[in-house]
């Protein structure tokens, strides 16, 4: 009997899931021949014994029922956002430990330009995690969880509401150009996609007065003085005369940029501007 130019070897050294599966080893054929059959057969062993589902943030595996989509972060991740309940400021949206009040210490003593904000989840713990790996690691994969807590915002206050289009928190270009996104934009993209409602680009950021993280509410609305505008297309066209918008960011910290960008556009004709935000 003649020997092969090609055998086939097959050997179980391969585990998949605890399953032994086997390998093929053969010799090295010609130049151009190896990368179609390795990438079948590894196709092949990723059909039949596929990678376990792992949440991004824990690294735990994730069971899924049959037909459901597979998640980003597991169920136990997800479940340990601090979820915010009434009592809450009427203005800012803001737990409240007394039923009795309808303003949180800081809105009494303010005069907010916009009807009122809400947001879904407290910033702290997984919530806080996912937005600074969102915003600084370029994780643009947990945009999907953070989108699911502002459209279950928009449902408990919002979908009853008479609004006209969203209205997405601008970053500066350069600011955007470095980080590769707009986190507010993406964030409010889904909310529409979810909603039906209109999304305008109807602010533009004018300044690069860097990071908000360190500043308190009244450094904040120093550095945002002059910093957002109308964009040229809304400000020719008159596109937000007479209409009630709802503005998206991914945090409400202490209202600074939101105040600033209610401001510009209750003065480029808006009749009202609602705030919704992921995190407060």
């Amino acid at each position: 009997m003649s020997k092969s130019n090609n055998p086939l070897r097959l050997s179980v050294c391969i585990c998949r899931n605890g399953v032994a599966v086997p390998r093929c080893h053969s010799p090295t054929p010609p130049k151009g021949v190896l990368s179609l059959p390795k990438r079948w057969w590894n196709a092949l062993l990723n059909l039949l014994f596929p990678e376990p589902i792992t949440c991004l943030l824990c690294n735990q595996p994730i069971t899924l029922l049959d037909g459901e989509e597979s998640p980003v972060i597991c169920t136990l991740c997800s479940n340990s956002a601090t979820f915010i309940h009434s009592p809450i400021c009427q203005r800012c949206g803001r737990g409240m430990s007394s039923v009795g009040e309808s303003a949180c210490i800081d809105c009494s003593h303010v005069e907010l330009p916009f009807e009122y904000s809400r947001s879904c989840v407290a910033y702290r713990g997984v919530v806080k995690d996912l937005i600074l790996q969102l915003k600084f690691q370029s994780r643009q994969e947990f945009i999907a969880p953070l989108a699911d807590w502002l459209y279950a915002a928009w449902i408990r206050y919002y979908a009853d509401c008479s609004i006209d289009a969203v209205v997405a928190v601008p970053m500066s270009s350069g600011d955007e150009r470095r980080r590769g996104f707009n986190q507010s934009r993406r964030l409010s993209e889904a909310l529409c996609a979810r909603t039906g409602l209109n999304g305008i680009d109807a602010l533009v950021r004018k300044d690069t007065s860097g990071s908000q993280t360190s500043r308190n509410r009244h450094q904040r609305l120093k550095a945002l003085r002059g910093a957002f505008a109308l964009s040229q297309a809304v400000d020719e066209s008159g596109g937000i005369v007479g209409r009630r918008l709802l503005l998206v960011d991914d945090v409400y910290t202490t209202g600074s940029t939101v105040c600033a960008c209610a401001q510009v556009l209750l003065a480029g004709g808006a009749s009202s501007v609602h705030v919704i935000t992921v995190a407060r």
